[in-house]
């Protein structure tokens, strides 16, 4: 799969992106580089935009300044058949978050991206300085991680789990979206149902992916009785938010990881 989106295309559709102005939240030393120029300079260096996400924000004042997540890709980048590496980049012109890079993994059969969240992946810039410069340095730190990457993906599909490892890992992630199961539209048995057969696998690389996809996109379904007594469908819903979807999946990884130390 090699579509990626245009950089015209998304600063029409994404406003933040071209935002080169501080929020009036911010101090004088506050220094604001809008993201499109970044994404140029990237684009020179030959990486493309896969994906962008914006976050919602319900207050005027913040329209144009809030969070955003873009996915980049090498033009060239090295595929797996089932997916590729990618550098995540998280900004916003508002305070709620600085230049924040880190490494991910897009599945192409489900186009739902994983982020790999080990505390070494992530590099961070500082709203201050040659932002252009230090942006560019800390992507190809984080596509120096991409063999770790790699690496992690190849572990996982040749670490096998039991049937009760699988049931562990999905109570576990539930907790992770459900810290109170009793609020839960779905018990964690719903979470290891795949969408698709190339997903079956007894592997923690399927179980990671399959669990993943359930988390995030939503639409997990289960039979349960309402507060009448009377039977009624529960369905989880989809993350939407950024700061949702990044913890979601860094934990998520975390998680899986700790399956690999313990096999």
């Amino acid at each position: 799969m090699t579509d990626f989106v245009n950089l015209g295309d998304a600063v029409n559709q994404f406003p933040t992106l071209t935002q080169s102005a501080p929020h009036v939240s911010r101090s004088g030393r506050y220094h604001v580089i809008s993201t499109a120029g970044v994404l140029q300079s990237l684009e020179a260096e030959g990486f493309a935009i896969s994906a962008v996400t914006e976050m919602r924000t319900r207050k005027a004042d913040r329209v144009g300044f809030q969070k955003h997540l873009v996915r980049l890709r090498r033009f060239d980048a090295p595929t797996t058949g089932e997916g590729a590496p990618e550098v995540c980049l998280l900004n916003s012109h508002d305070g709620s978050a600085g230049w924040v890079l880190f490494a991910g993994f897009i599945r192409f059969a489900c186009e739902n991206g994983l982020i790999f969240g080990d505390a070494f992946l992530s590099q961070r810039v500082r709203h201050s300085g040659d932002i252009v410069g230090k942006v560019i340095d800390a992507t190809y730190r984080v596509v120096n991680d991409f063999d770790t990457v790699a690496a992690s993906v190849d572990t996982m599909r040749s670490t096998l789990l039991t049937a009760d490892d699988r049931e562990e890992f999905a109570t576990r992630a539930h907790a992770i979206r459900y810290p109170d199961p009793d609020k839960a539209p779905v018990s964690p048995s719903a979470l290891l149902v795949p969408r698709r057969v190339s997903d079956v696998g007894a592997d923690l690389w399927s179980t990671y992916n399959v669990v993943q996809e359930n988390m995030l996109r939503g639409g997990a379904s289960q039979i349960g009785i309402g507060t009448n007594g009377r039977a009624r469908r529960r369905t989880m819903r989809r993350i939407t938010g950024i700061d949702a979807n990044v913890s979601t999946n860094r934990e998520l990884h975390a998680l899986a990881s700790s399956y690999i130390r313990a096999a």
